[in-house]
């Protein structure tokens, strides 16, 4: 996919999330469907295929707590997971439950999600959560920089164990 047919798909998403607002803020089902879906996909995110991303994931070391996503690229353990949340409810109301899991099941990343915010921590970095997020974005933001942020979770990016994530942009510069 080139930049400008994701920064094209990042711009209808920010539409969807703006005309269909009141829709989408009553079930966290819709956003997933409407908003997280399609930029999941969009991102080489097939959540078609069960190797690549597992929704509703749950680890039986963690009981009966569940992920909405586990996105995988090779490996028995999630590269990140991602908490979705109804469009406008505040980030936070993700955190605990997504940063419990990853620490109880080793994933190295998770994503905290309204459809049009999304969040990003490494949870394993020593200090408070505040220095381990790793990115914050508005997709309604339309500069070319949402869309450099976007790529960060791109799967090309977590294709092996050992590969970090994109660093191009400066960290300040990501959140």
């Amino acid at each position: 996919m080139s930049l400008d047919t994701l920064a094209k798909i990042v711009g209808e998403l920010a539409i969807v999330s703006d005309e269909h607002r009141e829709v989408l803020s009553v079930r966290e089902e819709r956003t997933r469907y409407a908003l997280i879906d399609p930029l999941l996909l969009a991102l080489g995110w097939n959540i078609h295929d069960p190797s690549s991303v597992i929704p509703e994931f749950m680890d039986e070391n963690t009981g009966n707590k569940r992920a909405d996503y586990a996105l995988f690229s090779g490996g028995e353990v999630p590269r990140i997971l991602v908490e979705a949340k109804r469009l406008g409810t505040p980030l936070s109301a993700g955190i605990d439950q997504s940063l419990g899991y990853c620490l109880n099941i080793g994933v190295q990343y998770f994503a905290v999600t309204d459809g049009r915010h999304w969040v990003v921590y490494e949870p394993h970095k020593l200090g408070n959560l505040e220095k381990n997020k790793v990115l914050a974005s508005d997709l309604a933001d339309e500069s070319p920089r949402t869309t450099m942020k976007a790529i960060w979770l791109w799967r090309g990016n977590f294709a092996t164990d050992s590969a970090q994530p994109i660093q191009d942009l400066p960290s300040d510069e990501l959140r």
